[in-house]
């Protein structure tokens, strides 16, 4: 695989480092660095990197209007956010401008790698529209409801190719069974994923959207293993963490009974169609 073409902008000197340590070598090639915004945005121009490491509190320009510049400088270069900013307005701000992503400074040890997992399926992919891809896949339908009624636990099982679309289909289908069901918690297990277009715009859309389980009192689960599945759910955690109370995002599924203080679950399959109507998602 051709390594992915990186620019890092950070007016930090040590965590510009610690990013250096961070990256592997074998697939990221980083070309640049910048420490202000309109700096960043002249090495954008200069050098048209495939990916901007970039944050938010820059000097002389901060990383949003940086960012709005760089799309027109470099248009063909992706950008993800690296910023300590935590406020959901400004999240949503960020990844409205069509980043890849969001990561915050605090979890970057953990969230980077999956993020540039992801980042390089990304590079390259027009997210106006993902169906190119997911047509040439020629996959069916590759999600599944099951319901555990001893512990009134609903999970949809996600494998293989992740598109969009798919996402759509899925959220109009949860909608159906959770208000025939009414569960108390409801699990998303996205670990046997192996690749996905989706991207951050389609995250914040998805995150903007009324709870599957509303409830402050309802326990919702996202298990994910594999590096591209997790970062899709971090993003929705990230995106959707003003309106989404309870929400963890695990490795296995072994976490999520922990804290639901059950010893074993029992799902059982249900059928992929249910009656009524479901909200329409633009």
């Amino acid at each position: 695989m051709t390594p992915i073409r990186v620019l890092v902008v950070d007016d930090y000197e040590p965590f510009r480092r610690s990013i250096h340590r961070i990256l592997p070598s074998s697939t990221v090639q980083i070309i640049g660095q910048a420490t202000d915004g309109l700096e960043a945005v002249q090495k954008s121009a200069d050098l048209q990197p495939d990916l901007i490491l970039l944050d938010i509190g820059l000097p002389q320009l901060n990383g949003l209007e940086a960012a709005k510049r760089i799309s027109k400088v470099a248009p063909h270069s992706k950008i993800l956010f690296v910023s300590q900013e935590t406020d959901p307005a400004v999240v949503e701000m960020a990844l409205s401008l069509g980043a890849l992503g969001y990561v915050y400074k605090s979890c970057v040890q953990r969230d980077l790698l999956p993020a540039l997992e992801s980042a390089q399926q990304l590079v390259g992919l027009d997210d106006a529209t993902d169906k190119g891809k997911a047509q040439a896949t020629n996959q069916p339908r590759s999600y599944r409801f099951e319901f555990d009624s001893t512990n009134s636990i609903l999970q949809g099982c996600f494998e293989g190719f992740v598109s969009k679309q798919e996402l759509r289909s899925y959220y109009q289908a949860a909608v159906k069974h959770v208000a025939r069901l009414s569960p108390h918690s409801y699990v998303v297990d996205v670990s046997a994923v192996t690749s996905t277009t989706v991207s951050a715009g389609t995250i914040l859309e998805f995150a903007k959207l009324p709870p599957v389980l509303p409830g402050a009192q309802r326990h919702r689960f996202i298990v994910a293993a594999r590096p591209a599945a997790f970062w899709l759910m971090r993003m929705y955690e990230v995106a959707a963490r003003a309106s989404r109370p309870n929400l963890h995002v695990v490795h296995e599924h072994a976490e999520a009974w922990a804290i639901l203080g059950i010893s074993e679950a029992r799902f059982n399959p249900l059928p992929d169609h249910v009656e009524g109507e479901a909200p329409t998602i633009c």
